[in-house]
């Protein structure tokens, strides 16, 4: 079943904080939400592919190239093994194949998500998810010699700048990206294709992780919402019917979530958080809430802050 291809809200955070640094400013009119903020454990990868893009605008091609890769190596060794696994469990990039070619052993990046047939994969993210591959395989096998590097991409000018900064040949317009070695047994293959992670997440929890940060900040309608992950609105209505639910379902039970913790944080009338939540009448918002809990959201407050004392 297809899934929302996700990053998580880590390995986002340190690139947006990299962003703004150099930029001096705040501003990025991808974000109009305060992610800070946000308890979502994931962000949706096409944000992030976005996020990438203005870090290149920002810096230029070989600034961007020799950035990318030191940071991927800040948070490798930083140990933040979670930011890591974001192109490797619930990416665009989450399975490594391992095969012979005529270029040596290639361990190619694949996905088990069959909706990213239906997004573009920038050049950017492709780049990102082979630094991080090139780490991982580094950290696992020291002694291996990586020859070359494969885009499916057919060209882009930051490659221009390759050479000069790596060693390693480029192959372009190939059918998977990945990573070239001079040589690598059986015993290396299986280590290396240890970094696989288990097919976790049902296509209605991708959908919901990928909704969640912003709840609370921006009051998506299902069509708005596909316009951001840049899938058509048919087909996450569908994979949501075939889940057993749907978008107003999901959206009510995030809804919820994210009252109980700011009931519980805040002095907030049942009518501002309503509105903050794109209930058209605070009577919508109690009928949800009391729905999912059987208590008022006034109840359910009394209940759990005395509890809290």
């Amino acid at each position: 079943m297809e899934r929302i291809p996700l990053v998580k809200k880590a390995t986002f955070t340190h690139f947006l904080n990299l962003f703004y640094e150099l930029k001096g400013s705040r501003d990025l009119h991808l974000l109009p939400y305060a992610i800070e903020s946000s308890d979502a454990e994931f962000l949706p990868q096409v944000v992030f592919a976005e996020l990438l893009q203005s870090l290149r605008t920002l810096l230029g091609d070989q600034l961007f190239l020799v950035t990318l890769k030191k940071h991927i190596s800040l948070l490798q060794k930083s140990g933040d093994k979670l930011s890591l696994e974001a192109m490797f469990s619930e990416s665009c990039f989450n399975r490594l194949h391992v095969s012979e070619t005529s270029l040596g052993t290639l361990f190619s990046l694949h996905s088990v998500y069959s909706v990213k047939e239906a997004t573009h994969t920038c050049f950017e993210e492709e780049l990102f998810a082979l630094f991080v591959l090139e780490f991982l395989i580094q950290d696992t096998v020291n002694s291996l010699s990586i020859t070359g590097f494969c885009f499916t991409h057919s060209n882009d000018a930051l490659l221009d700048t390759w050479h000069d900064t790596y060693g390693a040949a480029i192959y372009l317009g190939q059918a998977s990206a990945g990573i070239t070695l001079s040589q690598c047994d059986s015993d290396l293959q299986r280590q290396i294709m240890m970094l696989n992670y288990p097919e976790r997440l049902s296509f209605e929890h991708s959908f919901q992780y990928a909704l969640e940060g912003y709840i609370g900040r921006q009051n998506f309608s299902l069509s708005e919402f596909a316009c951001v992950l840049g899938i058509p609105s048919r087909t996450l209505q569908e994979n949501l019917q075939r889940c057993g639910t749907n978008f107003r379902s999901i959206k009510d039970k995030l809804n919820v979530r994210f009252a109980k913790r700011v009931l519980l944080q805040y002095d907030i009338s049942i009518y501002d958080l309503s509105i903050q939540l794109g209930y058209s009448a605070p009577s919508q918002f109690v009928r949800a809430f009391k729905r999912l809990t059987q208590e008022t959201p006034y109840q359910w407050k009394r209940k759990n802050f005395i509890h809290g004392q």
